[in-house]
């Protein structure tokens, strides 16, 4: 994937005074513009590093993949926010004010906006239609992608019958910078997400071109579909989505061609992504990065789920002290912060998932054998039937959460498996003391920070 770094400097006054504020909501000042000429400039916009490393990390420090190694450990982190997201406190942010995971999504917000707003006049930008095409759909994807990984984080776990009621987060659709939003309901928030969606898809081109994933494509529409519907259980449409999605490419790795003893075994351009992103860079590469995190561990009862031959469990991880296995390299090339893009093996475990819901219980293990043949060493993998598979939905949710780890992914599979009824209850012990959250916990919502409310009033979420 190419990365830009130097963005154009579109409204430069305005996100300097961001650079410097605490809040993405409340009233700027007036200041001079300098406002894109053409069609180019604008896609600039969406190629910058606000827009692609701009993922939600909470869900990440808060899940139940890892551990800190002792109590420590956990004191020295270098936010409160690291330490008190790990133990689910009331205020996980324990003082910490500017915090990435919302103003992060909302500068990514405000480019797709920018954009949204100035190819309004067509007639005054040079670049062929074709192009502009591509940047408005591409603005419209961002912001349906980052609108979702707002509210399931921010918001309780979708329910349809309390959608109407229950907070989302604020929706800014305009670039204007004096235009102050309330909490729109989670029903009003997904309903903006599947209208940009739909634009997204009627203007997008059908792939990305080579070693652009960054770049929006109807296939990342497709997955984005698939995702979405999963977090909200409806799993007829996350199964037409996700087919959608692999019928146009379904590419997955062999990992007997990966090699595991590299610092970072997988290529820059995974050709398995179909949209690539990665969480803001907001916290220690102690905890949330690959291959640097020294103070934390992968939960063991996850490193046991690994059969032998499964080469997932030299190549995702690796260990760093007699009891410290940790991630490996990133998803991507050197990335070493978590991956949260769409990607061809989330979309088969979709798939496989809503399949086995609907009783098709071996078209979803088919789904499985597809993907496990890759995983395992040559010759040593065994195809999955239901003769020896006593609960197939049981067996799928162990591989997605095996094959999708540290994707920050986790905890809105917690959220919404809690909703079905699963009775999961995560627990941990830090010096001697036990922290549990139970199932539907109001914990499972992250608070809106403090600056946030100070500064524009919003509702903050009860925990």
């Amino acid at each position: 994937m190419k990365r830009k770094y130097n963005t154009l400097p579109l409204l430069i006054t305005v996100i300097i005074c961001w650079s410097c504020g605490k809040s993405f909501l409340d009233p700027k000042p007036s200041s001079s513009i300098i406002i894109p000429t053409t069609i180019e400039e604008y896609k600039a916009l969406l190629e910058s590093s606000d827009v692609y490393a701009a993922s939600v990390a909470l869900s990440q420090l808060a899940s139940d993949e890892y551990y800190f190694l002792n109590e420590e450990s956990w004191s020295s982190t270098y936010t409160a926010t690291e330490r008190e997201s790990f133990i689910w406190a009331k205020d996980i942010y324990g003082g910490d004010v500017n915090i990435q995971d919302w103003n992060g999504p909302y500068k990514a917000i405000f480019y797709a906006n920018s954009v949204i707003d100035g190819l309004k006049d067509r007639e005054k930008l040079s670049g062929s239609d074709e192009e502009y095409n591509l940047v408005k759909g591409w603005a419209h994807f961002v912001r349906s992608y980052t609108y979702f990984d707002l509210i399931r984080n921010f918001s309780p776990a979708y329910d349809p019958a309390t959608e109407g009621s229950d907070l989302g987060v604020p929706l800014k659709l305009t670039s204007g910078v004096d235009d102050i939003q309330q909490r729109a309901s989670v029903k009003q928030c997904y309903d903006q997400i599947f209208a940009d969606l739909n634009v997204a898809r009627s203007l997008l081109q059908p792939t990305y071109p080579d070693g652009h994933q960054n770049q929006a494509s109807r296939l990342a529409v497709y997955a984005l579909g698939a995702r979405i519907n999963l977090y909200q259980r409806k799993y007829e449409q996350a199964l037409k989505y996700a087919d959608s999605c692999l019928n146009e490419y379904n590419y997955l790795l062999d990992y007997n061609e990966v090699d595991g003893t590299q610092r970072f075994p997988f290529p820059a351009n995974n050709p398995e992504s179909i949209f690539t992103t990665s969480t803001v860079i907001a916290y220690s590469t102690q905890t949330v990065a690959s291959r640097t995190n020294t103070k934390i561990a992968i939960d063991s009862n996850l490193l046991k789920t690994y059969e032998e031959n499964d080469l997932r469990r030299t190549i995702l991880y690796r260990t760093a002290g007699v009891n410290n296995v940790v991630m490996n390299g990133g998803y991507f090339g050197i990335g070493l912060y978590p991956y949260t893009g769409l990607a061809v093996d989330e979309q088969y475990l979709i798939r496989a998932e809503c399949l086995a819901r609907e009783g098709n219980e071996q078209a979803a293990l088919d789904n499985l054998n597809v993907l496990l043949v890759r995983r395992f060493k040559t010759g040593t993998f065994l195809p999955l039937t239901t003769g020896e598979v006593t609960n197939v939905l049981e067996r799928v949710l162990l591989e997605r959460r095996k094959e999708l780890v540290w994707r920050c992914l986790r905890w809105g599979d917690l959220k919404r498996l809690n909703k079905e009824g699963a009775i999961i209850t995560l627990t941990r012990v830090l010096g001697g003391t036990t922290y549990s959250l139970p199932p539907n916990d109001p914990r499972y919502v992250f608070n809106i920070p403090a600056d946030e409310i100070t500064l524009s009033g919003i509702q903050q979420n009860l925990r």
